[in-house]
């Protein structure tokens, strides 16, 4: 059985408060770590923990500036026994968010960390995203996607569907990712589920996920760092 989070570190970006909550992240165990909203520059933090690997999009290119990315530490002990390896070509190829998503792919099993950013899908860049992440669970593999998606399946497509490229595509690309949520979602499959279905408290939004094609055994959203995003926490079946 794995324990995964998915955690937004939204706006508490200082090297200060970014240490801080890596620190407690790697004191409680979990076998899989998804970072969403983590500066390029503090990659560097994560880089050298004795049990775990850090995988970031950014790994795959030089990056001057400052961008907000995703990163994935995993336990070095779940990447050996998995055959993990993080794929050259970003999960979001030639998409203007490909640096933000991280995809790792084993013989039997594929995982993805993505951020996309909030706002409306200029330049058609989030909306093929979508596009892409509702096909993701195709195929027999393990599947495993974390991220927070900036997209709560009624208001996004409610609040910008003028920016999609026709009403038609809005409606279809809303009804597929409702039911991804609704089949994938570690919220809505667990066996127990603890806290409320908002991730998002502000917004009042279900946006942050772990989505999964495996059994989910618990699901909680809880205020686990000083973030304005309650963290996923699951514990899932791995089927071997």
């Amino acid at each position: 059985m794995l324990k995964i989070i998915q955690i937004n570190f939204n706006d508490y970006c200082s090297a200060q408060n970014n240490t801080t909550n890596i620190l407690k992240l790697l004191n409680h165990d979990f076998d899989i770590i998804s970072i969403s909203e983590i500066w390029n520059y503090n990659l560097s933090k994560l880089q050298h923990t004795n049990n775990y690997k850090l995988f970031s999009p950014l790994a795959l290119k030089s990056i001057s500036f400052n961008q907000l990315t995703t990163a994935l530490l995993i336990k070095k002990s779940i990447v050996k026994k998995y055959k993990l390896n993080q794929e050259s070509r970003p999960f979001l190829y030639k998409n203007p968010l490909q640096y933000r998503n991280c995809y790792l792919t084993g013989p039997n099993i594929e995982i993805c960390s993505v951020y996309l950013p909030a706002g409306s899908p200029k330049q058609r860049s989030k909306e093929n995203a979508l596009k892409k992440i509702t096909n993701f669970f195709l195929g027999n593999k393990v599947k495993i996607l974390l991220g927070d998606t900036n997209c709560d399946a009624e208001s996004f497509f409610s609040e910008y569907q003028r920016d999609f490229s026709s009403q038609y595509d809005c409606d279809r690309l809303r009804s597929k990712w409702k039911n991804v949520i609704d089949k994938y979602s570690a919220w809505n499959i667990a066996e127990i589920s603890k806290g409320n279905k908002i991730t998002l408290p502000k917004c009042g939004t279900h946006i942050d996920h772990i989505l999964t094609n495996q059994q989910v055994i618990e699901a909680i959203h809880e205020n686990f760092i000083e973030s304005d995003h309650k963290a996923v926490i699951a514990k899932v079946l791995i089927e071997e």
